[in-house]
């Protein structure tokens, strides 16, 4: 089975969402605690501007949900096709602390998909 395809328009502010974030130990969802991310190129090098993502909790998400947003100016410096990686770190409310990684290609937006 092949991964899913995660997009960010180049040139465009990208919200990035990180859904359903569970403790691998309890299962439980992580509604609360801070996070914090980097997006890096296919050579694991930090993107210009992306090195202190933060991320953020979706209002009101009971469901583990978490976004990252890449502004217009980070993403007009992609290069089309390539493949960045976003990698988060999440610290809950009890401290406990997961680590996530999520590729991305990088598009050009040409009007609708």
């Amino acid at each position: 089975m092949a991964d899913k395809q995660y997009i960010i328009r180049i040139g465009s502010d990208n919200v990035l969402e990180l859904s359903g974030v569970k403790d691998a130990v309890t299962d439980a969802y992580i509604d609360s605690g801070s996070g914090a991310g980097v997006l890096k190129d296919s050579a694991g090098t930090i993107v210009t501007g992306a090195g202190a993502l933060t991320l953020t909790h979706v209002d009101g998400s009971t469901t583990g949900n978490w976004y990252v947003t890449i502004t217009d100016t980070i993403s007009a410096t992609l290069t089309e096709d390539a493949t960045y990686t976003l990698e988060t770190t999440l610290t809950d409310g009890n401290g406990n602390v997961v680590l996530l990684t999520t590729r991305y290609i990088a598009k050009k937006y040409y009007g609708e998909d």
